[in-house]
C-alpha cells in the first residue's frame, strides 16, 4: 500500500512521460487539482478491467 494521495500518484506518471493511464476509480483522483505539461495524457477509467499477473506465467 502507498502512502501517496491518488492525484499525487497520477502526477508522478505524467512526470515520467507516461500518455495512457487507466485508472479503477476516477471518483478517487482529483484530476482538477493536476496541472498537466502538454500533451495531456489519455485517463481512461476502466472499473471491470482487471490484469492478472498468474494468467501470464507459465512457469
Amino acid at each position: 500500500m502507498t502512502s501517496k494521495k491518488p492525484a499525487a500518484e497520477l502526477a508522478e506518471l505524467v512526470e515520467r512521460g507516461y500518455e495512457l493511464i487507466v485508472v479503477e476509480r476516477h471518483e478517487a483522483l482529483q484530476l482538477g487539482n493536476l496541472k498537466y505539461r502538454y500533451p495531456l495524457p489519455l485517463i481512461v477509467d476502466m472499473p471491470a478491467l482487471r490484469v492478472g499477473m498468474s494468467a501470464n506465467d507459465s512457469s
